[in-house]
């Protein structure tokens, strides 16, 4: 690479721009921002193919030779100036795109996209739990406003109503005074703020639910002094619209709670009740998925319950993986990838054999993991009685270690374990919230033997039963 400096494409969005900001200041290589200006050409930028007639005549005056080695891009509007840019330089230029480009990822160099949206995929494409961010943790920042309020402190963080998303002035209203009785039970603090885009009817409902804080406190003005707010708060919960908000407060290290939004009426006709799946080819953004992520991954926890995720900085990662491209080493070698250990000989049959039987494993360890989790289901009064039903019998045979069929019956041996147990549920936890599932699994850790117990005791019921009707059976009273 030359003394040229890379570039990172900017515009109006805050969010997205410190992503590409926080990419570009990790490769640690001498960069210059370009604040582009769109005019109304942008809505048709992605049939319109590599130019930039997308951008008012300032910012094209900005786009010129000597092409940059790199360029970040972030947000569609970007995606035919990236493409113009690389087009221009012959190839010469590499274009790292930030986000869901909305077209086929073969036109940049590498993409890095969230699990928001499923599709476009390839080879190119690193899927990232979070959107990328610089680690907030070590940063020292003043926060005398403070002082007074005892620990532990809770921060809240609320958004707004997003597309498909309603985040209503009652949700928030309750999610407040949920965290004003916990902080009045453990002798803390509660500090609620908005954001910009919040609106003044969350604030005011917010507000009016703080007054069930024996210590609380609201933001003056809407994310002043954020980092201070960062600084000063022992765990912070956020709402889920924001995903750049989200990913700031992991990164700080401390307990993170989500609160995700209600499906509104057209969300539920456009994305569904329930969320696409991968290979579905759905292309609609779908929030619950990165939801889903940050509780799967335990980046994140629920308001009442918040984890703490030991993770670098999302940022720091992504460059590692741009810097070993750049670098013209495979990406196959950045990104961890399972290996082959099938033999040649073996042929596409053991290959494809093998592949079931990794696939039939991951099924029953999902399904040891969530056995306590159902079982407490079972008991939830939260819990409709029909998935009650289901969770109890399922997670039943699951931890107790009588099964309905022995293993040593070839084939039959194994039915009730795959289909009961995996499938079962799988079903079962499709329909159990996910933020409540979270907190069943974490209680579930603390009585697995007392479940166990049970399990085995309905099990052993079960046979104890199946024996006495086939000794009534055999001896002909029936």
């Amino acid at each position: 690479m030359d003394d040229t400096r890379n570039w990172v494409l900017l515009y109006s969005r805050t969010g997205d721009n410190n992503q590409a900001l926080a990419l570009a200041k990790s490769l640690g290589q001498p960069f210059e921002t370009k604040e582009l200006k769109y005019n109304w050409l942008r809505r048709f930028g992605l049939r319109l193919g590599p130019t930039f007639l997308t951008l008012d005549r300032d910012s094209r005056k900005q786009l010129a030779p000597p092409w940059p080695p790199l360029v970040i891009a972030v947000g569609r509007w970007s995606v035919p100036v990236a493409r113009a840019i690389k087009a221009r330089s012959k190839g010469r230029s590499r274009v790292v795109f930030l986000g869901n480009p909305r077209i086929d990822p073969a036109h940049f160099d590498l993409v890095f996209a969230t699990r928001d949206y499923l599709e476009p995929r390839g080879p190119n494409v690193v899927v990232v739990p979070m959107p990328l961010a610089a680690s907030t943790a070590s940063d020292v920042v003043s926060a005398d406003w403070a002082v007074h309020l005892p620990h532990p402190r809770t921060l809240l963080l609320i958004g707004a109503s997003i597309k498909y998303w309603e985040l209503a002035p009652a949700r928030v209203a309750e999610t407040v005074r949920s965290l004003a009785e916990k902080a009045n039970a453990a002798g803390g603090s509660l500090l609620v703020s908005g954001s910009p885009r919040t609106p003044d009817e969350l604030l005011l409902a917010a507000g009016n639910a703080l007054r069930h804080a024996r210590h609380g406190w609201i933001a003056p003005s809407r994310t002043s002094g954020l980092a201070a707010m960062f600084a000063a708060a022992d765990e912070v919960v956020v709402t889920g619209d924001s995903m750049s908000m989200v990913t700031e407060a992991v990164l700080t290290g401390k307990p993170v709670g989500l609160v995700p939004l209600d499906l509104n009426n057209k969300g539920a006709r456009k994305i569904g009740v329930v969320a696409a799946s991968e290979g579905s080819g759905s292309k609609r953004r779908d929030m619950r998925r990165f939801w889903a992520e940050l509780w799967d991954k335990g980046l994140a926890g629920t308001a009442l319950r918040p984890k703490t995720a030991a993770v670098a900085a999302s940022a720091a990662a992504a460059a590692l993986i741009v810097t070993a491209y750049l670098a013209t080493t495979p990406i196959a070698e950045a990104i961890e990838q399972p290996v082959s250990v099938v033999a040649p000989a073996f042929g596409a049959i053991s290959a494809a054999v093998i592949g079931l039987w990794h696939g039939i494993q991951s099924l029953m360890d999902a399904a040891q993991r969530d056995a306590g989790a159902l079982w407490l289901a079972a008991w939830e009064p939260q819990t409709p009685w029909y998935v009650k039903l289901i969770a109890g019998l399922t997670s039943a045979s699951a931890i107790s270690p009588i099964d309905l069929t022995p293993d040593v019956i070839p084939v039959i041996g194994y039915m009730d374990d795959l289909f009961l147990l995996a499938i079962g549920m799988f079903l079962t936890a499709r329909l159990i919230p996910k933020p409540l599932m979270a907190e069943l699994r974490e209680r579930a850790v603390s009585v697995d033997f007392t479940m166990a117990r049970r399990g085995a005791a309905t099990i052993a019921c079960i046979w104890l039963a199946a024996a006495a009707a086939a000794l009534v059976r055999g001896l002909g009273l029936f």
